[in-house]
């Protein structure tokens, strides 16, 4: 608490939603109710979703819950949920036509 740079470590991890380790003195609990959700444009952050669509899958497949993943993009877990939906849709509909 005694870090000469505390603030502004705090600032940098809120403004980047770092997820990991300890930053300006708070863990990622601590940090967690400090950030705030990016307010979404016409699409709703689906169109940052889908752009992001492979990390998303790969942090699913590390277990990352999806609140960190609606974090790291800045996007409501009700859009990540709905991304998650319509790749499982996409990939379905893709295993179907291989099949054909």
């Amino acid at each position: 608490m005694s870090c000469p740079v505390r603030r502004e470590c705090l600032d940098w991890a809120l403004e980047n939603r770092e997820q990991f380790g300890v930053l300006g003195g708070m863990t990622e609990e601590e940090r967690w109710p400090l950030i705030r959700v990016v307010p979404q444009g016409p699409g709703g952050g689906m169109d940052r979703c889908v752009e992001a669509r492979d990390r998303i899958l790969l942090w699913r497949r590390k277990g990352i819950p999806l609140r960190q993943i609606a974090a790291r993009l800045g996007v409501d877990r009700a859009v990540v949920r709905k991304a998650l939906a319509r790749f499982d849709c996409e990939d379905a509909q893709q295993d179907a036509e291989v099949a054909a």
